[in-house]
């Protein structure tokens, strides 16, 4: 199908625009049906045909943009989209299908149900993406708080365990919290512009282009900037950036594996995602942009220092991991900071996607072993339960090696070239103070992931050792060819980079007056 009958088709039947969304809800609709339709030895298949749904759906995803996607806005505006939003979708999609794998290891080994996580994993999928395609403040908002709903269901999962309890109502406490803030912000951004003298013919529209409209003229109107504010509140949580972070590193410790591994990389994609498309160029807050740079730049060391300067003394390894995903949400921050200050520089937004994928395969390289070595109860993996993992695993070994120094930006993973393109940007954007945060965090964090290695390699046989109440999983060959293109991809992009960051070269997303999409090609254009 050629790319000129895809959009007329997209013209006529506005509802295939959303082909991917409506595969993943479907898919959801599907299992679920299948659990009471089939009996109980055929109910077990359920989570590898979930999972092999979502890699088929990934498969043709990639396989589309990379023949080219239209551009444009559908449903009254409501839905907007370009080849950014498209390698943001993608990004999705290959994080929800890790989670699902990571899901058949911990969910199998368990007497948990299993449906019900697969339903609701495929339908905040769903959501997210519809959130990256947002072109409105009502699409923008419910399909934001369906995803934080989602999040309620998973973290509580499985209900069986009490403590969970205590998590889930800190984390449905704060996240509804910053729901309220986010929603005060878009009503009094909304109240600004119903008020000023601007007649905007698609003010009852409330699309990003009238609030671009609208801050363009009123950038100086006190109520507008605490609306913006508030609405930046919100969404600062998802992100888990300091002062908004203090659900994280009881979250991340509490919920099980493959969850904290979705709100690891997903969530805090997601909440970047939507920073990004708010600030680009043209995006609804961009010209408050400037003005902003001083609180960001804050935000960003406080996150930086102490996310890192935490998981010093934590020996808890989701606790860790938390603490460490504080410090990341600092560094990405600065790639916000970056693309304000120099918004014409193509790099930013080829560093921010390059950081965000280079995250999340060393993430998830990581977690896998967690999954399989963890055993037992999750909630209590210590770092000292990981010595002499490469001696009696040597493949498990080397997966979680080549993750933490990827993390860490060692060479030659891609997690250094991630760093090394970060330090670019801040140099060029010349935030000497930040350079010099960002420097001590990264030295900071090689001591704590290397502390970690350390227990796995080079601690001696007679030292703390697993318990033996924990078993770990030995990994099958689905599970080590997974880590074999993992580990192959995280050392590829350490030693070349050249197409990735010539495809994601003109990342510079042109915002006209009617819609979000303009002139780009930030992935992989046709």
């Amino acid at each position: 199908m050629s790319l000129e009958v895809y959009k007329n088709i997209t013209e006529t039947y506005p509802w295939r625009v959303l082909w991917v969304e409506l595969f993943l809800v479907g898919s959801a609709i599907l299992i679920i049906i299948l659990h009471f339709l089939l009996g109980k030895e055929m109910r077990k298949l359920i989570p590898g045909f979930a999972t092999m749904l979502i890699g088929i759906l990934t498969m043709i995803f990639i396989g589309v943009i990379l023949y080219g996607m239209p551009s444009g806005s559908w449903f009254s505006g409501m839905i907007a989209r370009d080849e950014f939003t498209n390698g943001l979708r993608l990004f999705l999609l290959i994080a929800s299908f890790f989670v699902c794998l990571l899901s058949m290891v911990f969910l199998t080994s368990r007497s948990l149900l299993k449906v019900e996580f697969y339903a609701t994993l495929l339908i905040i999928t769903a959501c997210m993406s519809l959130s990256v395609q947002s072109n409105h403040m009502l699409m923008f908002f419910v399909s934001l708080e369906l995803v934080t709903v989602g999040y309620y269901v998973l973290i509580r999962y499985p209900s069986n365990r009490g403590f969970v309890s205590e998590v889930g109502i800190k984390y449905f406490i704060c996240g509804g919290l910053s729901s309220v803030i986010l929603l005060l912000g878009i009503v009094i951004i909304y109240i600004s512009i119903e008020s000023s003298s601007l007649n905007l013919g698609s003010l009852d529209g409330f699309n990003f282009a009238d609030i671009y409209t609208f801050f363009s003229e009123y950038s100086e109107t006190l109520w507008a900037k605490v609306g913006a504010l508030l609405l930046l509140a919100g969404l600062f949580f998802k992100m888990g950036l300091v002062p908004f972070h203090i659900w994280v590193p009881n979250v991340y410790q509490l919920a099980t594996t493959p969850v904290t591994a979705l709100l690891a990389v997903s969530s805090k994609g997601l909440g970047f995602a939507l920073l990004l498309l708010l600030f680009q160029t043209g995006g609804a807050l961009a010209p408050l942009g400037k003005g902003f740079i001083p609180l960001f730049s804050v935000l960003a060391g406080l996150s930086i220092l102490w996310g890192n300067l935490s998981a010093l003394g934590e020996q808890n390894v989701k606790r860790l991991i938390g603490f460490s995903g504080i410090a990341h949400a600092g560094y990405l921050l600065l790639g916000i900071i970056a693309s304000i200050c120099l918004p014409d520089n193509e790099l930013i937004i080829s560093m921010i996607f390059f950081y965000l994928f280079s995250h999340l395969f060393a993430s998830f390289a990581l977690f896998g072993v967690m999954v399989h070595w963890g055993g037992g109860e999750d909630v209590d993996q210590q770092r000292e339960h990981y010595v002499n993992l490469a001696k009696d695993n040597p493949f498990l070994g080397l997966v979680m090696l080549t993750g933490l120094c990827s993390l860490a930006g060692v060479p030659p993973t891609a997690g250094f070239i991630a760093k090394f393109l970060l330090f670019l940007v801040i140099f060029q954007a010349e935030l000497w103070a930040l350079l010099g945060i960002t420097t001590l965090g990264v030295v900071i964090s090689v001591y704590y992931y290397f502390a970690w290695i350390r227990e796995a390699f080079f601690k001696p046989s007679h030292a703390y050792y697993l318990p033996k109440d924990k078993k770990w999983i030995h990994p099958g060959s689905l599970f080590k060819a997974f880590w074999m293109g993992i580990i192959s991809l995280l050392f590829l992009l350490g030693f070349y980079q050249g197409d990735w960051l010539e495809k994601l070269g003109n990342s510079q997303v042109s915002i006209d007056s009617d819609n979000r999409v303009g002139e780009s090609s930030v992935f992989l254009s046709n």
